[in-house]
């Protein structure tokens, strides 16, 4: 089971830059506010059925370790324009993903980007560009 299944992927996204530019001036406090982070998790909220929700985005799966991992599963034009700007994606990939989505521009119809386990094992997470 993926970490943060209940939370909207676009939440999860939106939620990156605050994580990574957390905007808290004293050193102190903000040590602290991302030691709550990555202890009780990010509070956010999002629309679900023309309700709010709010959740606790949990930045580390300490029940199941393998959880724990880097991929991003999907990305399109627009997510990896994104990704560039909050610096997420930077230096030796951004010209591998360029590459991918040139590929697209020339009716491949999708790239993915993983180890060559992959290739034999479905259940292989890798990132699938679309």
């Amino acid at each position: 089971i993926k970490i943060n299944s209940d939370i909207p992927s676009q939440t999860i996204s939106n939620s990156i830059t605050q994580i990574l530019n957390p905007n808290i001036p004293s050193l102190l406090s903000c040590n602290r506010e991302m030691h709550k982070w990555m202890t009780r998790g990010l509070k956010v909220t999002f629309m679900k059925d023309n309700e709010e929700i709010g959740r606790q985005l949990q930045l580390i799966d300490y029940e199941n370790i393998d959880n724990n991992d880097s991929v991003i599963e999907k990305i399109n034009q627009v997510s990896y324009q994104e990704l560039k700007s909050s610096g997420i994606i930077n230096e030796g990939m951004i010209p591998k993903l360029d590459n991918c989505f040139y590929a697209l521009e020339k009716n491949v119809s999708k790239v993915c980007i993983g180890k060559s386990d992959m290739l034999f094992n479905k259940e292989f997470r890798c990132t699938t560009i679309q």
